[in-house]
């Protein structure tokens, strides 16, 4: 099995516009040549996943004690315990994937207000007024979540809902265009889409996002692009 990450222009900018709009979700995206059984497959996919995001943690903080003219290891260093890593994948349904904020029956997503009622959620493509809110409450209880989830629960939330806000619109009809418009780019088809859950204990790149705000490793394969994508979120204020 040969792993490589893969150059569509397309996706990578798309990866660098949403982190310059906020977004603290990580996505790194391979091309695999013979793949292994899927378990297998996606636990090497988890791997290069950490090692990627460890070399680009690594970079930024040598330019950073560049310019300061500071020591770089006064600086974060993260670390990996792929032992951790090993048993620790789970397949898991999209619901679970993509959590209490987007219907997958509607495949439409609940978006926090931005205007007015900035503790209500709606159908993105509903008009932001009481009477449309949704009682995401109710929705979210009928999921089981880990603490390490924290408040974002899942992908949607921690998409759309980094600490400081993601500045992809001044409407939640702007917010839900962008994450179905994104979702569509990088999965395809939503229905066809593999996904396994894996262990936020495998690196100190996910304390972070324990504290409160959620902390969370997947992997993703896309069957009709043939690709398969890592993505990993940690964060906090």
């Amino acid at each position: 099995m040969t792993i490589k990450l893969n150059a569509d222009k397309q996706l990578l900018e798309k990866i660098d516009e949403f982190e310059r709009l906020g977004g603290c979700v990580q996505f790194k995206v391979f091309d695999v040549e013979n793949p292994n059984n899927s378990y297998q497959t996606h636990l090497a996919i988890a791997k290069q996943t950490l090692i990627e995001i460890s070399k680009d943690s690594d970079n930024y903080f040598q330019k950073i004690a560049k310019e300061l003219n500071t020591d770089r290891e006064q600086y974060f260093k993260q670390s990996i315990d792929f032992s951790k890593l090993e048993n620790s994948g789970t397949q898991i349904q999209l619901s679970d994937f993509l959590g209490p904020q987007f219907d997958t029956q509607t495949r439409k997503p609940f978006i926090k207000g931005v205007q007015r009622l900035y503790n209500s959620y709606f159908y993105y493509d509903t008009e932001e007024i009481e009477k449309n809110s949704v009682n995401l409450n109710e929705i979210a209880g009928q999921y089981k979540f880990n603490d390490s989830d924290g408040v974002t629960g899942a992908f949607c939330g921690a998409f759309l809902e980094p600490p400081h806000s993601v500045r992809i619109g001044t409407s939640i009809f702007e917010h839900g265009r962008y994450f179905l418009e994104f979702s569509n780019l990088f999965f395809s088809d939503l229905n066809n889409i593999e996904i396994y859950k894996w262990s936020v204990d495998c690196s100190n790149y996910f304390d972070a996002g324990k504290e409160w705000w959620g902390s969370h490793f997947w992997t993703i394969y896309n069957p009709i692009k043939n690709i398969y994508i890592g993505i990993v979120a940690s964060t906090t204020d």
